[in-house]
């Protein structure tokens, strides 16, 4: 992990492939345990897909990403109403993660609790590679790169297949990928496309309470078997970023795709659902350093502009087999947000930035189930963020303070109306305030940051579920909430090889304002986390024995429902020898055997809150390269 040398003052963090040895190529879960301030759960069912959150914002995801703005070589792939799947992503071809802890709207729109920045490794000279990979829970895995580049640019094709039974009953995955990056120069420019095509198939275990737990913690829920939960994913997306301009700095950058979903959830009335989604959006960034007064400044300013078009029908599930049809409706999503910002260097060493962004999003439905079209109709949200910003940056070290605010939309899914069909009308965008100071630097054997911040929250998005509809999530606002924390990592380097990172961070996250619930934590959050990693390179091989700590958390709104904390321990090595072809890593996961909880559902019915993690984990994995 490292931090920033330029930009602007903001709480970022910075993780390399090869800061991570031997690393679980099942989520970017290990690229995200050395950020503090970061919660990762649900490496185990591939049919809910990674969950993160971010000084508590995306905790309370029922799938996927949320609150947060992800991107992939500089190409959004947070879809317009703030949902990201991550599932599309070749994780063998990770070259660096970035996050950026804290609202962000100002910069990005729909980003209340931050971004995570994922770049791929570039085509380098003419090579090919392939990895073999076997692992604990019947996981097994082929995963292939050919790439060729010269000074003018070059392309790579990358396919990525894998399996895995998983640790508990109806675990089963399975995994197919494919992409195409081309990369190349004309004059002062330079251009990167990429496509990838996606099938994914993956049971869901579900949620297990604490009778079922303390039972048989391999199990499935029983519902989850009788009527077969899970899903089937088939994706193709593209995408084109494009950078010019000497005097005047310009980026262009543009993405469509096509999803189609099936999935069974575990129960009866309309627990079959199927999409088509088609996806795309344009980007444009101006910007231009200048002096005026006396005064360095870099001004910049753009838009963005998205859409989303999901024809979505729900079915009854019938033990597993599809009913009769429940509701047929077209959904749609229509973004566009407008941005400007400017950065002036006051004096030596001290830099003052502001933004302001406008965001406009417009969310229909059309019925296309009932012959009076009841429950068609649309939600129009609009928003202002701003943030101002003070840094000093004497030498290789920078403090900054930070006044932000941010917005979270809800998504299409969960404006579901509990009553039936069409939109929640009840539901409202959340907003967030937010102040923080922070210190960031280096010295000669690694580097350091800290940041402290304070986070009131407005209508805060909670999940909850009904007893006809186990696994279903709807939602609802909660009033205020209170965010305060402190974030803290370090790196050092010394002799011989021995590297030591760690990180660590404190957040008390409650219910706040006029409510039954004041005083109570956020679910899904605990109040502190702590990781650490010694590891030692010794000629060809690289060791590493890593830990991290989570405090207790909540799994309710009424904080009834309280899972102990835990600690984990990993050893991982690796063999890379200079100049061969053969290339090793070996790896135990959860060292120690440890119980814990890998994924927490919210608010779940009947206590249902727990995927439990799987054991102790072995895996192998054999690289050839040409």
């Amino acid at each position: 992990m490292t931090a920033p040398d330029q930009g602007l003052p903001l709480a970022v963090s910075t993780i390399t492939a090869d800061q991570v040895p031997a690393p679980n190529r099942q989520s970017l879960f290990d690229f995200l345990q050395p950020v503090p301030g970061v919660t990762a759960l649900n490496q185990d069912n591939a049919a809910q897909g990674l969950r993160i959150a971010i000084r508590g914002f995306g905790a309370r995801a029922a799938f996927g990403v949320r609150g947060i703005r992800v991107q992939v070589d500089g190409v959004p792939w947070t879809l317009p109403d703030g949902q990201t799947e991550l599932d599309a992503l070749d994780l063998h071809l990770v070259d660096s993660l970035t996050v950026i802890r804290g609202p962000a709207s100002a910069l990005f729109g729909n980003a209340a609790g931050g971004v995570v920045d994922v770049q791929t490794s570039r085509p380098d000279l003419d090579s090919a590679e392939l990895d073999l990979l076997g692992a604990g829970f019947g996981t097994r895995g082929l995963a292939g790169r050919i790439s060729r580049a010269d000074e003018s640019g070059g392309w790579r094709l990358a396919w990525n297949s894998s399996h895995r039974d998983g640790p508990r009953a109806h675990n089963h995955s399975d995994s197919r990928l494919a992409s195409l990056r081309w990369d190349g120069q004309l004059d002062d420019s330079r251009w990167s496309a990429q496509v990838s095509l996606l099938d994914i198939s993956a049971e869901d275990p579900g949620g297990l309470n604490a009778q079922q737990l303390a039972a048989n913690r391999r199990a499935a829920a029983p519902n989850n078997l009788r009527f077969a939960a899970g899903e089937r994913i088939s994706q193709q997306r593209a995408g084109l970023s494009w950078s010019a301009g000497e005097l005047w700095q310009w980026q262009l950058l543009g993405f469509l795709g096509h999803r189609e979903f099936a999935n069974r959830l575990p129960f009866r009335n309309a627990g079959q659902v199927s999409f088509v989604r088609d996806f795309g959006g344009l980007g444009l960034t101006l910007s231009r350093d200048f002096a005026l007064l006396g005064w360095t400044q870099r001004m910049s300013g753009g838009l963005d502009a998205q859409l989303q078009a999901d024809d979505r029908r729900r079915f009854d599930n019938v033990d597993g087999a599809r009913g009769p049809l429940r509701l047929d409706q077209a959904e749609r999503a229509a973004a566009l947000g407008v941005f400007v910002r400017d950065s002036v260097a006051l004096a030596p060493h001290w830099e003052l930035s502001a933004g302001l962004r406008r965001d406009w999003l417009r969310l229909s439905v059309a019925d296309r189930f009932g012959a009076d079209g009841r429950d068609s109709g649309a939600r129009r949200l609009a928003d202002w963020s701003w943030d101002s910003s003070l840094s000093y940056t004497p030498g290789r070290q920078r403090m900054y303070l930070r006044v932000a605010t941010a917005y979270e939309s809800p998504t299409n899914n969960e404006l579901a109306n509990p009553a039936g069909g069409g939109f929640n009308p009840a539901l409202q965008s959340s907003r967030a305030r937010n102040l923080e100071l922070g210190m960031q630097g280096r010295w000669a054997h690694g580097d350091y940051s800290a940041a402290w911040y304070h986070i009131i929250s407005s209508d805060e998005l909670l999940p909850f579920e009904l007893e006809d509809q186990p696994g279903r999530r709807f939602f609802r606002n909660a009033g205020r909430s209170r965010r305060d924390g402190l974030e803290l990592a370090a790196n050092a380097n010394w002799g011989r090889g021995w590297r030591l990172a760690a990180s660590a961070s404190y957040a008390r996250a409650q219910f706040a304002g006029n409510t039954p619930l004041r005083g109570n934590d956020l679910p899904g959050l605990p109040r502190s986390q702590a990781w650490l990693q010694l590891s030692r390179s010794v000629r060809d091989w690289e060791y590493s024995l890593a830990g991290r700590g989570s405090a207790k958390l909540y799994a309710d709104d009424g904080n009834s429902l309280r899972l102990p904390g835990y600690a984990v321990w990993n050893a991982r090595s690796a063999w890379q020898p200079q100049g061969r072809a053969w290339q090793l890593e070996l790896a135990v996961d959860n060292l120690l055997d440890r119980d814990y909880p890998d994924n927490v559902r919210i608010n779940a019915f009947g206590g249902r809150a727990v995927e439990p993690a799987g054991g102790r984990t072995y895996r192998l994995k054999l690289g050839l390269r040409w």
